[in-house]
């Protein structure tokens, strides 16, 4: 704990073995309105993404599941046409997807993202003080601080493990 500070922290360090490149398919090609749990949930807490056609037309995409601090969370990704479109909350499992709107036409695919789950809860993360790769050091990728994520500089290939050194708020009863 940071004494000296008006709010309690905690200085933590996570090893994240072999995290697996992104883009890994969760759930198929959806080309029909859908609402399932039959979800791979990703090996490693991170967010999702979807992957539009440009006939997209079904609507937003709901996330319901697991964060990577244990709580239930739910997270929309908002369909903006063609491309790929990085969801905020790192699931540990995911329980749910489904389509908000009605889809006549388009296909949607649902993967892994470049966003790894930091393990704290979301809205605690103060600090990420520095990464390392393969036991090098490298620049601080992007920061997320309200979802507890970061994408590393270093992208993720399944054979390098990456570490993370970083505070967090506690309270008590924490």
């Amino acid at each position: 704990m940071d004494v000296g500070s008006s709010q309690p922290r905690m200085a933590m360090h996570v090893t994240m073995p072999n995290i697996a490149a992104a883009a890994v398919t969760i759930l198929a090609v959806q080309s029909a309105n859908f609402d399932t749990g039959a979800v791979t949930s990703p090996a490693r807490p991170r967010a999702a993404q979807c992957v539009f056609a440009s006939t997209w037309n079904g609507g937003d995409i709901e996330f319901t599941g697991v964060d990577v601090a244990g709580e239930v969370a739910t997270d929309v990704i908002i369909a903006v046409g063609t491309g790929t479109v990085l969801g905020v909350v790192p699931f540990a499992t995911i329980s749910r997807v489904r389509n908000l709107g009605n889809r006549t036409t388009g296909t949607c695919t649902i993967q892994t993202s470049t966003k790894i789950g930091i393990p704290c809860k979301r809205g605690q993360l103060l600090t990420v003080q520095k990464s390392l790769i393969a036991d090098a050091g490298e620049a601080v990728g992007t920061v997320d601080y309200a979802n507890s994520t970061i994408i590393f500089t270093t992208v993720p290939n399944g054979t390098n493990d990456y570490e993370v050194y970083f505070s967090q708020r506690i309270s008590i009863g924490d």
